[in-house]
């Protein structure tokens, strides 16, 4: 416990306050990375060897309107369950502020990492033909 007597149950709202801010995040970000480097791609900034993108052409389309937010969802799908499976094979039932804020921000740095390598691969994807 803190000095205040505050500890964050690891409940549905924790779990919610996961999900929802794992579908934000990657959403944000790959919304930004994804349109950054289209971008790019079309001013010749950033030249594709061709293949960038095309693993995981099966799963993310190429239109940025439905690819971005699959995007935020698949990010909150491959990011909450591993935590919350971390936790509970720890035996975590409640967090300090400090610990829910250390944890929450390697999370986020760990989710961020995967979703913005992903965009940055599909922005720089060839678009069908």
């Amino acid at each position: 416990q803190d000095q205040s007597g505050n500890l964050i149950s690891i409940g549905r709202l924790f779990v919610l306050y996961l999900i929802i801010g794992g579908i934000i995040l990657s959403t944000i970000l790959a919304g930004i990375f994804l349109n950054l480097f289209r971008y790019k791609r079309k001013k010749k900034q950033v030249i594709p060897n061709g293949d960038e993108g095309q693993n995981l052409a099966w799963l993310i389309p190429y239109n940025p309107w439905i690819a971005v937010p699959w995007m935020g969802v698949l990010g909150a799908i491959i990011a909450v369950p591993p935590l919350l499976g971390l936790l509970a094979l720890l035996g975590v039932t409640t967090l300090t502020p400090l610990a829910y804020a250390a944890i929450k921000g390697i999370w986020c740095a760990v989710l961020a990492a995967i979703v913005v390598r992903t965009a940055i691969l599909q922005g720089m994807r060839c678009q069908p033909e």
